[in-house]
């Protein structure tokens, strides 16, 4: 949620034999559904939503559904035209979203192409393409330079498009969602205006994934050098420093930061926690205990290695933040995302 910068791939999905399906089976116009046949395949296809990935581009993703003719498997794929990693996510609607392991390898390279893996898990295909049957959008969320992306696809007639494929497949009708018992869902919230509380800024949104409140607290160090963020996300606190107006850190092999935290004069604590792949963010390993741990305090003081070219002595720096105001800023995040009953 940084303002500034935290701010040729296919993604294949799944690949798992036809048979194991049957067993469980107000945007821009976009081009309509593609059907291709050759020999040894059918091919369904449409494009995405363009997505603007903030100064690495503007790409469409292509939605793929593949039937190989010889091997009687079915894929479904995701293409994008940006390195993706880590875990992924996908909603169908306003269905409850799930994710997914992800692997941040690239499965093949050519040139400047690349090929990175997010694959749905075996047992988990059936439900996904018989969601993907009877909805009208899919929305997948990955991580492009530590910063998640939604990517939406509409699948307005999907059911009848994909006829070839089932009956190449033997895959019968979809199924129906049936009509949710569970209680009614609570109205989406409405997001506050920004509002600066002391030195530190709120800002409010509304997650794609959940629809419950994103809410965000960040303020600069004194020397307005450095920035530290909290952020409510999908019931999890993260929280994580990031130099300005640019600048990286210092990473170990395992693209791990190393920083010490010491408030009111008090012994440094240091966490070391992974980073976005371009280093750009420091991040604390357990955003809410950090939270419980800045309660009450007054001031803090950041210590860290900024990037430096290998060999050379590490340059060691320091950034102190007043923590007037925090606690009433941070109440409406702890609101959002409260700590867990059990």
């Amino acid at each position: 949620m940084a303002q500034r910068r935290i701010a040729a791939a296919v993604v294949p999905l799944v690949l798992v034999p036809c048979m194991a399906l049957a067993q469980g089976a107000g945007r821009e116009k976009l081009p309509p559904w593609q059907l291709e046949k050759k020999p040894e395949l059918i091919r369904l296809s449409r494009t995405s939503q363009l997505v603007d990935y903030r100064g690495a581009g503007r790409y469409y993703s292509p939605l793929v559904f593949e039937y190989l003719l010889p091997s009687k498997v079915l894929t479904a794929r995701l293409e994008t035209t940006v390195k993706t990693s880590g875990s992924f996510t996908v909603r169908f609607d306003q269905a409850p979203a799930r994710t997914y392991p992800g692997r941040p390898e690239p499965e093949w390279q050519v040139g400047d192409r690349q090929a990175y893996l997010i694959r749905i898990p075996q047992e988990a295909m059936a439900e996904f393409l018989n969601d993907a049957r009877t909805s009208k959008d899919l929305m997948f969320r990955h991580q492009f330079g530590g910063t998640p992306f939604d990517v939406h696809y509409d699948l307005t007639g999907l059911e009848k498009e994909f006829a070839p494929l089932a009956e190449a497949c033997g895959i019968g009708a979809a199924t129906p969602r049936a009509a949710t018992a569970s209680p009614a869902k609570a109205p989406r919230p409405s997001p506050k205006p920004d509002r600066q509380i002391g030195p530190w800024l709120v800002r409010e949104s509304v997650s794609t994934v959940d629809d419950k409140l994103i809410v965000v607290v960040y303020g600069l160090d004194k020397l307005k050098k450095v920035e530290m963020y909290v952020r409510c996300r999908e019931s999890a606190i993260e929280a994580f420093f990031v130099q300005t107006p640019s600048g990286v850190f210092m990473a170990d092999k395992d693209k791990h930061v190393t920083f010490d935290v010491a408030a009111d004069g008090g012994e440094p604590v240091r966490h070391k926690s992974p980073t976005t792949p371009l280093y750009e963010a420091a991040f604390v390993g357990d955003g809410r205990a950090f939270v419980a741990w800045l309660a009450g305090k007054k001031t803090m003081t950041l210590t860290y290695t900024p990037w430096h070219k290998p060999g050379l002595p590490d340059v060691v720096k320091t950034a102190t933040f007043s923590l007037a105001s925090l606690d009433a800023a941070l109440k409406p995040l702890l609101e959002a995302c409260p700590a867990p009953t059990n």
